[in-house]
């Protein structure tokens, strides 16, 4: 049962999801952070199905931060985890999942919203969930319209390996940004020169000389070699 302060914490999230353009060039908010139930530590979880595809990569680009909210009576030591998985794969069985980037480990005391920095490209489509240390520790809820594949291990970047599959909800949000020149750092936080990305602006000067030539040639009757001369050098200007 969701306790009132992970509750809010859900609304929360799921508002700024709202709020975050699809497949957006902005900043997105993937997932959402509650206090959660009880589940098995020392395990891999990649939420793999969820309404809206809310935990899911909209577009290439980096995963910038990280949140996770702690059990009220137990601190959790977690990583960040981005899973891949086969377009094809049916996803209400068990199935290979490839783990793509994760963060650090870090200790989230009793009852906190641990955030953190990290750094890591993603492409569209990969999904995000958590690796959670220990014993049993609370990283989840019961929920039959979100489906998750875990592993009961930490598995490593670049690894591939069957994950058994269940219905639950990750607590677990991250932050996607785009990465429009390809360096592997987030466009709005991470990366200041991203002037290359966007094409230099138009100066409207060879349109406004174009429409000068058709004035005056209108104007004082111009022949068409005239204008054509006009038109010409004004072709010579910038767009």
């Amino acid at each position: 049962m969701i306790r009132k302060f992970g509750l809010l914490t859900v609304l929360v999230g799921a508002a700024m999801f709202a709020l975050a353009p699809s497949g957006s060039s902005a900043a997105t908010t993937l997932g959402s952070t509650f206090d959660p139930d009880e589940c098995e530590g020392d395990t891999t979880y990649i939420q793999t199905v969820s309404p809206g595809n809310s935990y899911s990569v909209p577009s290439d680009g980096v995963i910038t931060h990280w949140t996770y909210q702690a059990h009220g009576t137990d601190g959790t030591s977690v990583k960040l985890k981005v899973g891949r998985v086969s377009p094809s794969a049916d996803l209400t069985l068990n199935t290979d999942v490839t783990i793509v980037g994760e963060s650090g480990l870090q200790l989230v005391p009793a009852g906190s919203l641990g955030s953190f920095s990290t750094q890591i490209p993603v492409k569209a489509g990969d999904r995000i969930g958590e690796y959670v240390n220990g014993g049993f520790t609370g990283c989840s809820i019961s929920d039959a319209s979100f489906t998750d594949h875990y592993n009961n291990s930490d598995v490593g970047v670049g690894t591939t390996t069957l994950f058994s599959q269940e219905n639950f909800q990750q607590d677990i949000s991250a932050v996607w940004e785009p990465d429009c020149d390809n360096d592997g750092r987030g466009d709005d936080s991470q990366d200041s020169d991203t002037a290359s990305c966007h094409p230099a602006s138009t100066t409207g000067q060879r349109a406004a000389a174009l429409q000068r030539c058709k004035k005056k040639a209108k104007k004082n009757h111009w022949t068409k070699k005239q204008r054509k001369k006009c038109r010409k050098k004004a072709n010579k200007l910038p767009v």
